[in-house]
């Protein structure tokens, strides 16, 4: 029974930061071809509502998954969420900053 409940919260997390990247990343992909609009015919800047939310998927995965072994023994669904809420503003930066490298 224990066993079933930590892969729960683990699955729970997951899912928990999957839902919360790819809608940051959505909200990003929004702003950064709001930015990055041309009138060029070939441009294709709406290709972005496709990669930075997938990006941002695989991120909240990872993040969920990480998140979920460190708080394992509380089961805080709410404390998961928190710490996922909080590393956004840091994700976003290291999002740009891959960038410019």
């Amino acid at each position: 029974m224990e066993t079933r409940k930590k892969i729960f919260f683990v699955i729970q997390s997951i899912g928990i930061g999957f839902g919360i990247y790819t809608i940051t990343g959505v909200l990003l992909a929004s702003i950064l071809v709001y930015i990055l609009r041309s009138d060029h015919a070939h441009s294709m800047e709406e290709i972005l509502y496709v990669f930075v939310p997938l990006i941002g998927a695989i991120a909240g995965i990872l993040l969920g998954f990480v998140v979920s072994i460190m708080n394992i023994n509380t089961y805080s669904v709410r404390r998961v969420t928190k710490q996922l809420l909080i590393a956004i503003p840091f994700c976003i930066v290291l999002f740009f900053w891959t960038q410019i490298l």
